[in-house]
């Protein structure tokens, strides 16, 4: 696993655009490489930065959790995200492949819940 770099960052108030939708500690990879497919073909874009993949609601026993991915760039289709004011930590991924995004994604988010 690449080495993970985490930050803390005082944030203000950020309103993302896209898609979210439940998710699981198994699927995640799959999950967030289709998504951001679905994402990227309704926006016309290959890459898009700032990009965010969120996740919320981690049950512990079942490992599920709500993933949301988005950008600042707003469109008509997507759902809208508020990311409120406050400290949060900031995880920089940047896989060595592109094929291995969605499980590098993945692997940040474990590092996150577990530490």
């Amino acid at each position: 696993m690449e080495k993970i770099n985490v930050e803390i960052i005082e944030a203000s108030e950020l309103k993302i655009y896209g898609f979210s939708e439940k998710s699981n500690d198994k699927t995640v990879s799959k999950d967030i490489n289709r998504l951001s497919a679905k994402y990227h073909s309704i926006i016309g874009k290959k890459t898009v930065i700032p990009y965010f993949v969120l996740s919320k609601n981690y049950n512990e026993k079942t490992k599920d959790f709500e993933m949301f991915i988005g950008s600042i760039q707003e469109n008509a289709v997507f759902e809208q995200y508020i990311i409120p004011k406050g400290k949060y930590a900031k995880m920089t991924v940047k896989p060595k492949f592109g094929f291995i995004w969605g499980l590098s994604i993945g692997n940040a988010k474990k590092y996150f819940y577990k530490k």
